[in-house]
This record gives C-alpha cells, sequence and structure tokens, in this order.
C-alpha cells in the first residue's frame, strides 16, 4: 500500500508538475490523476473545477467595448 501511495504522488508530480498535497491518500490522487488525464483540470488548478485557459477579455475588446464598437462581436479571450 506504501508502494502504491508512493507510485501515485510520483505520477502525480510528474503529470502536473508539482507536489501533491500529503494529506490525499491512494484514492483523491488517482482521482486527480485521473482527472487531469481526462483534460479536466489544469496544472495550475487545485480545486478540480474545470477553468477556461483565460477568462478576460483581451485589450482590444475592452477599449472596443469602452468606444462603443464592440456591437455583436464575439469576445475574444487571450
Amino acid at each position: 500500500m506504501a508502494d502504491d501511495l508512493e507510485k501515485l504522488r510520483k505520477d502525480y508530480e510528474e503529470l502536473l508538475g508539482k507536489k501533491p498535497f500529503n494529506g490525499w491518500d491512494a484514492a483523491e490522487l488517482q482521482k486527480r490523476i485521473d482527472d487531469k488525464l481526462a483534460g479536466e483540470i489544469r496544472a495550475d488548478d487545485e480545486s478540480g473545477i474545470p477553468a477556461p485557459a483565460d477568462p478576460f477579455p483581451s485589450q482590444a475588446d475592452l477599449d472596443a467595448m469602452r468606444a462603443g464598437t464592440y456591437g455583436n462581436r464575439e469576445l475574444k479571450i487571450r
């Protein structure tokens, strides 16, 4: 069991690029690894909640909104 936990910790670190929380058990580590492999979380997201790469509008979009020329354009994200 301890070997499994160490292997999961190593896999998590390789996959996400950071060390896992020491309080996580094997089941939690496996869940987070599976979520990452499924593309559901970003490497820097600890919450496990899917998030867009960058939810903020570009500077050009902000300028167009302020000038009133934005119209029906689709919002571009950086």
